[in-house]
């Protein structure tokens, strides 16, 4: 909102005295004056600070600070010193004193002998500070326009900040309902309690009906609360705290909004991401390494937040984008939260088993090392031999096999002789008794 400062315009002076002879004389007096170096100079000692624009949501509270000065002599004057807000619409007037009306309509004023129509308007400051803020509950199209303040105290003269050409009183418009804020954790790590803050400034009370998280997690505690700002209007708000574990990773938390007056719910989501330490990926073949003709060939994938730097060791030597041979061959990539590496090198084994080779994983949030398992050892040639673990794993396949087939020959056998003893029973059986 924009603020601007702003001198007064004198209106029209004793409003409560009656006869035209009266006004006339009162008015020359008046132009007498201003054509007075001195009593000019003192009308310039009138302003008046408040925003150029007030911008607020459909339902919603606003508080529109104001503040005004007025020279000594006004203030010294006596009877009582009023303020009036007053909404300028064309073809509407509000009476003020008897049989003395002014345009605009009257929205909030300190003057309790007036019955307002408006009653979402409320004048919060104290005129007699200088003070010409006023709040606004449920804001809604019929209060969108131009509006101006009205100074009146004891008899004589009434300054109001009134020039509707050059557009110096407030202006208030209407936007329709904002997605609630989501305030994230400045830092949200695996296994440690994060706090997840949703929350709706600027609300009438008993304007919203609820405000919830809607949040596919385990386990998490909800705490709901609200803030009085000013005089009318609150902030409304809901945390959700719970601890990250890896099936949390990417999971959307959505925080909904409901408006009773407009039968509206309004959405907003946030996507949950944490840091957490490297651990190896449990996909088959994602961190392995395999002899091929041309030479060897190593993978390690690693996931974590944010991504692992990754490092090699062959047979405990450090092998890295800076230390290594020129005969290897260093090449990663990340995709979402996993870090892929390939180390790779030209030759032959020669007969002799594939060095120990571990892959290392560092953030700020840990380290793990991986030992790389061999898939295959080759010989020189290219033939794949198989490892002695691989053998035992055959040779117990085989004898299982062969248990397997001895009990299906001997249930068969058992069934042929079951079969010829019932057989012979059911023979005796017919033999005529004599």
């Amino acid at each position: 909102m924009m603020e601007a400062e702003n001198s007064w315009q004198v209106a029209n002076p004793s409003s409560k005295t009656k006869g035209l002879a009266s006004s006339l004389a009162t008015v020359a007096t008046l132009i007498l004056a201003l054509l007075c170096k001195g009593v000019l100079a003192q009308h310039l000692d009138f302003s008046i600070r408040v925003a150029q624009t007030i911008t607020v949501q459909k339902g919603f509270c606003a508080y529109v600070a104001c503040s005004f000065t007025t020279p000594r002599w006004f203030m010294e004057k006596s009877g009582p010193l009023y303020a009036f807000w007053l909404k300028d619409a064309d073809k509407s007037h509000s009476w003020i004193w008897p049989g003395y009306w002014i345009p605009g309509k009257i929205v909030c004023t300190n003057n309790k002998n007036q019955n307002l129509t408006t009653t979402h308007f409320k004048l919060t400051g104290d005129p007699k500070t200088g003070d010409c803020s006023f709040s606004i509950k449920n804001m809604g199209p019929e209060d969108v326009g131009w509006y101006y303040l009205r100074i009146e105290k004891g008899e004589g003269f009434s300054f109001l900040s009134f020039r509707k050409r050059i557009h110096t009183q407030p202006q208030i418009f209407l936007t329709d309902l904002t997605k609630p804020t989501i305030a994230k954790p400045s830092e949200a790590v695996w296994r440690k309690p994060a706090t997840f803050r949703c929350f709706l400034p600027g609300v009438c009370p008993g304007s919203i009906s609820q405000i919830n998280w809607n949040a596919n997690l385990k386990y998490h505690v909800k705490h709901f609360w609200q803030r009085t700002v000013g005089n009318w209007s609150k902030t409304y708000g809901a945390d959700i705290t719970f601890t990250p574990s890896l099936d949390d990773e990417g999971k959307f938390l959505t925080c909904s909004v409901r408006y009773p007056n407009s039968m509206k719910t309004i959405y907003q989501s946030t996507r949950v991401a944490f840091g957490y330490p490297p651990e190896a990926t449990t996909t088959k073949g994602s961190t392995a390494c395999q002899y091929e003709k041309k030479g060897h060939l190593c993978f390690c994938s690693i996931h974590s937040w944010p991504p692992s730097k990754i490092e090699w060791h062959v047979d405990g030597k450090l092998v890295n984008e800076t230390v290594r041979s020129e005969a290897m061959k260093l090449f990663s990539w990340v995709d979402g939260n996993t870090v892929t590496s390939t180390l790779s090198w030209p030759g032959d084994l020669d007969g002799q088993k594939m060095p120990l080779i571990t892959c290392t994983g560092a953030n700020k949030y840990g380290v793990v090392t991986v030992n790389v398992p061999s898939e295959l050892n080759a010989t020189s040639t290219g033939a794949v031999t198989r490892s002695p673990q691989n053998d035992k794993t055959e040779l117990s396949s085989g004898m299982i096999s062969g248990i397997v087939f001895g009990v299906i020959a001997a249930l068969a056998i058992s069934g042929g002789i079951l079969y010829s003893f019932l057989a012979f029973c059911r023979r005796d059986t017919n033999v005529p008794v004599i």
